[in-house]
């Protein structure tokens, strides 16, 4: 993988959770940083994705009952809950 390098600034509770981090996973801060990276940006797109489909569902199909709205937020929950980082995981 080429790798590069740049700068960044991080507050010091940023910095010591990526260092407690980095050394749970027993990767360097550098491999941490680059995955939460990569993780948090594929979450914002999925979530950006599940929105436009539940939007484009609502307005193709109406609004949703009570039950399809906890159907909805109990999905949703718990699949931000599998999609807890394991960083340094293969």
């Amino acid at each position: 993988m080429v790798t590069r390098k740049t700068s960044v600034s991080l507050t010091e509770e940023a910095l010591k959770a990526a260092i407690e981090a980095a050394k749970e996973s027993g990767v360097s801060v550098s491999a941490w940083l680059s995955q939460a990276a990569i993780d948090q940006s594929w979450n914002q797109h999925a979530i950006r994705m599940a929105d436009e489909a539940l939007h484009a569902a609502i307005e193709e199909n109406g609004p949703l009952s009570p039950e399809d709205e906890q159907w909805v937020a109990e999905t949703l929950a718990a699949t931000l809950e599998d999609r807890v980082p394991r960083y340094g995981a293969s």
